[in-house]
Order: structure tokens, then C-alpha cells, then sequence
């Protein structure tokens, strides 16, 4: 399939009123990371960034966990470092992601090991889920990560209909904000839809 063998651009969230909002959306805690295109083809894995550089072997231990993954996929999530209280902390992630020393990079993977958090699948196998609504990719995306044994540092990002208790848990714990997307929403490769809204 082609689409494997292209550098993609995720889709954005443009910037929106929640309160306006009708039912047909979910919310997710927006988290304060890295961008994150997830190939894997094979036993290969192939990370790309916003930017749209290849930075894979900045973080083995999410390599060897997509790895455990069955068949072919392209990911979309936040990688993410999580201080001691559990919530993501740019300036540990900044501490990872500027390193070029394979040494120094398989030593700071044990002591401040990343978590790709993934919340979308653009592709399964010979499947293009771009053009499936948001909430069948999800269900594709949940079941994908189930069947994977012992993943440590790849976590599916939950969503709720329930926006106001949501927007309360991330205030308490201080985090980025929350995402509202339509349930019907397709995935726009490279757009900033007005479908997902920050």
C-alpha cells in the first residue's frame, strides 16, 4: 500500500468555542508532548514528527513496544514524558528529544522513559481508515491495542461525551486543555479541520 511509504501530515485541531458545541462530540485531555506519526510496517517502526523528520531511534522503548503490535498500521499520538505526580512535563520530554548519543539516549529511556500516547489509527493493514468516521477508527484503534501483550509505553487516550467533567479533572491536575472532535469526523491528512476544535 502507498500510503506506507509517504511522510504524512496530522490532522489539527482549529482553535473553537466549546460552550456552542452540539452532542455529537467527544472530549480528550489535549497533552503537552510531541506529535507523532507511528509507522510500523513489518518489525519496522518509524516515528515522524510535525516537522516531518524520521526520529525513531530518540526513543527505543517505544520502538520495542510497537513492535509487540500486530500487522501494519499507521499511528497518530502525543509522546509524552510524565514527571513523578503522573502528568506530562515538556521540559523532561525537551530532555529526550534533543538527543543525538546512542548511549545517552538507552540510558535516559530507563530513567525517564516516554509514553506515546495514541488517540487515532490512519491506516490498518490494507484498510485506509482515513475515510471511516472517528468513532469506527476508534473502535479499531481500541481493539488493536488490546491484542498487543504488555504494552508499557503505548496508552490509547480515553474520551468522554462528558466535556464539563473532563475540563474539571484536567484543571485539577493542571493540564494543557481539552480536544473536542466530532464523532462523525474524518481524518484530514495535513488539514486543520474545524471538526476538532482546542
Amino acid at each position: 500500500m502507498a500510503i506506507y511509504d509517504k511522510k504524512l501530515s496530522p490532522m489539527l485541531a482549529s482553535l473553537g468555542n466549546f460552550s456552542a458545541l452540539k452532542q455529537d462530540f467527544i472530549f480528550e485531555p489535549k497533552l503537552d508532548g510531541t506529535r507523532c506519526l507511528l509507522y510500523k510496517i513489518g518489525n519496522k517502526i518509524k516515528m515522524l514528527n510535525r516537522r516531518g523528520n524520521w526520529f525513531q531511534n530518540r526513543f527505543p522503548e517505544i520502538v520495542a513496544d510497537a513492535q509487540k503490535l500486530k500487522g501494519n498500521l499507521i499511528l497518530d499520538g502525543e509522546i509524552v514524558v510524565l514527571n513523578k505526580k503522573g502528568i506530562p512535563d515538556f521540559n523532561l520530554l525537551q530532555s529526550r528529544d534533543q538527543v543525538e548519543n546512542s548511549f545517552k539516549i538507552a540510558l535516559l529511556s530507563r530513567q525517564i522513559p516516554a509514553t506515546f500516547y495514541v488517540f487515532d489509527i490512519l491506516v490498518f493493514g490494507q484498510q485506509d481508515c482515513t475515510k471511516l468516521k472517528l468513532i469506527s477508527r476508534k473502535k479499531i484503534l481500541n481493539k488493536v491495542l488490546l491484542e498487543a501483550k504488555s504494552l508499557k509505553h503505548i496508552r490509547e487516550v480515553l474520551f468522554t461525551k462528558n466535556g464539563l467533567a473532563l475540563w474539571q479533572e484536567v484543571k485539577k491536575k493542571n493540564l494543557e486543555g481539552l480536544v473536542a472532535k466530532k464523532e462523525s469526523s474524518r481524518y484530514e491528512i495535513g488539514k486543520r479541520s474545524k471538526e476538532w476544535l482546542k
